[in-house]
């Protein structure tokens, strides 16, 4: 997730500069592409996850993993993405470190953990709906 995010933090910069009149358009792809893998992937964790039947404690334990690898993810992405700016870019200085791990950080947390639970739910959702299925025909 951090090499997604500090890639497409690296592509929307780059293309604010090249063209600078199509921002919002920019702004709007950029987002979908870090929101979809996301919600993709929590969801296929959800569906393949074989303890969540036998456990509800273990329910909870993926959820807890996204926000784990949102909150680690987050200040990476931030430091890693100023850093490209900083180099291939604009040329930002060491003033706007800070508010690029802290506030680009906080963002990218937000935009891993939020899609992920998203998915889980609908993963859940459609795991317990095929779960009834089975047990429906079984009976």
């Amino acid at each position: 997730m951090v090499v997604l995010h500090v890639t497409v933090a690296a592509a929307l910069g780059l293309a604010a500069v090249e063209w600078p009149t199509s921002g919002a358009l920019q702004r709007a792809a950029a987002f979908v592409v870090l929101v979809v893998p996301p919600l993709v992937w929590a969801g296929l964790d959800s569906l393949r996850d074989d303890a969540l039947d036998d456990d509800p404690d273990e329910r909870s334990t993926l959820n807890l993993g996204w926000l784990k690898a949102a909150l680690a993810a987050g200040p990476v992405a931030g430091l890693l993405s100023w850093a490209v700016q900083a180099v291939f870019i604009d040329k930002m200085g060491a003033s706007e470190l800070l508010g690029s791990i802290i506030g680009g950080g906080a963002f990218t947390a937000l935009l891993i953990y939020l899609p992920a639970t998203v998915g889980l739910v609908l993963g859940r959702l459609a795991r317990g709906r095929s779960l009834g299925r089975t047990a429906t025909a079984d009976q």
